[in-house]
């Protein structure tokens, strides 16, 4: 009796660490240049604040630009004294939404996951994310609307310590003369897809890409109303892209083809795995 008391209780130890409670957890943001409409800079103080609450144990680091003014930077650590900032002498354009990877470098965090200012994290994300902790897949992405059309969207995927040194193989920044909008995915596509692609683990919210050498498993918790995972939001708290959550709600034919997926994913027993 006391022994399979003790290996239940070693058991649900386990489970409280990889829920990422007991772990030691790092979320990478990057921040940089003007922001009139305070889109990202009231973002990163949302984020920093939210975390704080969701997951008062994670550490936030923040890649950050010179432009981006001391006042944002004191407000975001009046809310999350795990916040730390690491300033960037670089040009700030869109090649600067790559230097949140600049953590992998870094770290000695049992998990890293990576996030825009822009997006705010949810029940339905922290699910999913829970779920990948207890797994044994190193990798992790999430894509939950129609318009997640790449294997790895650079604010929504996370490794385990078990590969950052894999990722230590890959470049630390792109070059200045891609500066463009979604260079960074296109580098994530390029240089760290080819590493995870058989050993991560993909919430699919949105049925749009078909990815075979990827473990894809549904998210499991609902949406809230028509959100979904990876939304962006506006300073002020409102919806930023309101097109897209009609999107996700008017396509019949997605929605059939993710109901299916379900189906066909609980009649396996894999949601009991």
């Amino acid at each position: 009796m006391l022994w399979a008391a003790i290996a239940t209780l070693q058991k649900q130890n386990r489970l409280f660490e990889q829920s990422g409670v007991g772990m030691r957890g790092l979320v990478s943001f990057c921040l940089f240049g003007d922001d009139p409409s305070d889109i990202y800079y009231k973002g990163a103080v949302k984020n920093a604040q939210q975390y704080s609450e969701w997951h008062p144990d994670w550490d936030l680091w923040f890649y950050i630009g010179k432009t981006v003014p001391e006042r944002v930077l004191e407000r975001i650590q009046d809310v999350n004294p795990r916040v730390r900032f690491e300033m960037m002498d670089e040009p700030e354009n869109q090649t600067s939404t790559y230097w949140r990877i600049n953590a992998v470098f870094h770290s000695d965090h049992d998990f890293i996951i990576f996030r825009d200012v822009d997006s705010r994290p949810c029940h339905r994300e922290k699910v999913a994310v829970e779920e990948w902790l207890r797994s044994d897949y190193p990798y992790h992405a999430m894509r939950d609307h129609q318009y997640h059309g790449r294997q790895l969207l650079a604010g929504l995927w996370g490794l385990k310590q078990s590969v950052f040194h894999e990722l230590r193989s890959v470049p630390k920044e792109v070059g200045q003369n891609e500066d463009w909008y979604g260079v960074d995915q296109v580098a994530l596509l390029l240089h760290v897809w080819p590493l995870c692609r058989r050993k991560i683990l993909a919430h699919i919210g949105c049925y749009n890409i078909y990815e075979r050498m990827e473990q894809r498993r549904p998210f499991t918790a609902p949406r809230d109303k028509d959100s979904f995972v990876g939304q962006g939001f506006m300073g002020d708290e409102t919806i930023r892209y309101p097109g897209h959550e009609e999107f996700v709600v008017s396509d019949y034919e997605l929605r059939m083809r993710n109901d299916i997926f379900m189906e066909e994913y609980r009649v396996s027993g894999a949601l009991q795995t």
